[in-house]
């Protein structure tokens, strides 16, 4: 399988390792999205989070969603979709309960180097956990947004140790993912208001659109630009990049960097930024190298300490469904896997468009109109492979740039790249989409006092344009990417009987495979110099490719065409 893996500091690399095979207390899943948190963030840019250092490759990621690849009990249906819990628990102790268990010793959690051999993540294709780490999600609930459930879980948490939001007037301090995600989880859980201030403006702009769909309003305060209300929010919830602190005398202490604040349980700003942080033994809301409880007011408080500084968490004690608009949380989806090649269209590609306008008096008529799209790309290919550049000109060759050499050399290697391909063409063209019966079988056959009859023949179907899509030609084109080479690559765009000139050649250049059902194929194409053109399509065998292009030219199929050789 694929999985990524860190080896050190700044050294990530996406790479085939051995698929990890359950036992009975356990289960498999295939992994749909999983989302980047600052410990892996740490663990890239640092080679380590906290005091946990990388000391072997680390596949990282704990927010994960998926389906269920494989129960070896068959207890869990394949494809049922899940999330996990990313912890497990160390040895009991005496002083805590089960419902701490989390801060028993020798723990562990996905994606972590904590613990020696490390404990392996989520970013990657399959996924072995415990089968009490498992969590039924619904069916309605897309995995793109099943992947916020970890992180939303921490603002819940949150929610629940600050003694409930029902009626209250909310201040979220710090608007990044878990920021918004406690706003929502405040906002659906009976808050009177919800108000995010961040310092960054970006952030605040998703809280905006976050509260579109609430049913409480939801406001902003950019921190350093607008002053915050004096007198008016019943709690403070900190997240995001500013750390908050109940220092246990009637004050809560906003951190952010070394510098501080401080803000009264009457709500009124004690003391603003900037105060350089000298010795504080007080508790932080971020953390990740120790935790205890303590108790206030009647309340039980968790805090996670990291070094000298302690983190402030929480339980949720109820399910919340945030509104649609929390998907304004992700600053976007990576790939799960890609590949690029060393051609770059915007420099390697000819910068004129595929369309040639040429005299020929010499056949009756005035101009002849025509496209070399097969010439371009393997024109394109072949110069880069010997180092020579595209001409500048941005006009074809024709009446208005009259470069008889390269209309004559593009005319060539178009007539280069039809000799391996066309009959591949025609025969994919031919094909109707989807599969088709070859065979409708027959019915067994008997005589009266012969005994059994002739056995039934079942049907035999055989591939439709679009299966022989997925099942042949991607994983052609695919190998080829997946060794940075480019492949050449004929879109069949026209119906069966359809005049097969108006297929297309393009060059693809590298791919990303967002998902197990969606594959975004970067390309060079001829007909828009100078920019890469996006194909998207289906490449599981056994549903509908979907192919597009951003042009949105029709797409039916697609196949590999051989390189031919050069012309140099």
């Amino acid at each position: 399988m694929r999985a990524v893996r860190i080896h050190g500091k700044q050294d990530m690399r996406t790479e085939q390792v051995p698929s990890p095979v359950p036992d009975a207390g356990e289960v498999r899943l295939r992994v749909g999205y999983v989302g980047i948190c600052g410990s892996d963030l740490h663990y890239y840019a640092d080679g380590a989070a906290g005091i946990f250092t990388i000391r072997e490759p680390l596949i990282p990621g704990h927010e994960v969603s998926g389906v269920i690849d494989l129960d070896p009990t068959g207890a869990w249906e394949a494809g049922t979709p899940v999330t996990v819990h990313p912890a497990t628990w160390g040895a009991a102790q005496a002083d805590l309960t089960v419902e701490q268990r989390h801060l028993w010793p020798g723990g562990g959690y996905l994606g972590s180097a904590s613990t020696w051999p490390h404990t392996s993540g989520g970013l990657a294709e399959l996924l072995v956990v415990r089968r009490d780490q498992v969590r039924r999600l619904p069916v309605s609930l897309p995995l793109t947004r099943a992947a916020l459930a970890e992180p939303l879980a921490v603002g819940l948490h949150g929610l629940v140790v600050g003694g409930g939001i029902g009626g209250k007037r909310v201040l979220i301090s710090g608007s990044g993912p878990i920021g918004l995600l406690t706003a929502a989880a405040a906002a659906a859980g009976g808050a009177a208001e919800v108000v995010c201030a961040d310092l960054l403006a970006g952030p605040l702009q998703r809280a905006r659109v976050l509260g579109e769909a609430s049913p409480v309003p939801i406001g902003t305060i950019q921190i350093g630009v607008e002053e915050l209300p004096e007198d008016h929010f019943d709690g403070v919830w900190g997240s995001g990049v500013d750390a908050v602190l109940y220092a246990g005398t009637s004050e809560y202490v906003f951190f952010k960097g070394d510098e501080y604040g401080i803000v009264g349980l009457d709500r009124k700003m004690k003391s603003g930024y900037p105060h350089k942080l000298s010795s504080w033994n007080g508790m932080w809301t971020h953390g990740v190298d120790a935790a205890t409880w303590a108790t206030h007011g009647g309340h039980a408080r968790g805090f996670v300490f990291k070094g000298n500084e302690c983190i402030k968490v929480a339980l949720p004690s109820r399910n919340c469904e945030a509104a649609k608009p929390i998907d304004t949380v992700f600053d976007g989806l990576l790939p799960i896997a890609s590949a690029r090649t060393f051609f770059e269209p915007q420099i390697h590609g000819f910068k004129f468009t595929n369309f040639f306008d040429l005299d020929a008096r010499m056949f009756g008529q005035p101009t002849w109109e025509m496209g070399l799209c097969g010439g371009m790309v393997f024109g394109a290919l072949d110069r880069i492979r010997h180092l020579i550049p595209v001409p500048p000109n941005t006009s074809p060759p024709g009446e208005k740039c009259p470069d008889v050499e390269l209309l004559w050399e593009l005319v060539k290697r178009q007539a280069a790249t039809l000799d391996p391909g066309l009959v591949g063409m025609l025969a994919l063209q031919a094909l109707p989409d989807q599969d088709f019966m070859t065979d409708p079988g027959a019915p067994s056959i008997s005589f009266p006092g012969a005994g059994p009859g002739t056995p039934a023949r079942p049907p035999s179907f055989s591939d439709g344009a679009e299966s022989r899509t997925q099942k042949t030609w991607w994983p052609r084109i695919k190998k080829t990417l997946d060794d940075a080479q480019p492949a050449i690559v004929c879109l069949i765009r026209v119906p069966l009987k359809g005049d097969p000139s108006k297929n297309h050649q393009v060059l693809a250049v590298g791919y990303d495979q967002m998902a197990h059902d969606l594959v975004r194929l970067n390309v060079y194409d001829p007909n828009h110099p100078g920019g890469v053109q996006v194909i998207i399509f289906n490449p599981t065998p056994g549903q509908r490719l979907n192919g597009s292009q951003d042009d949105g030219s029709p797409l039916r199929a697609f196949m590999k065409v051989e390189e031919p050789p050069s012309m140099y």
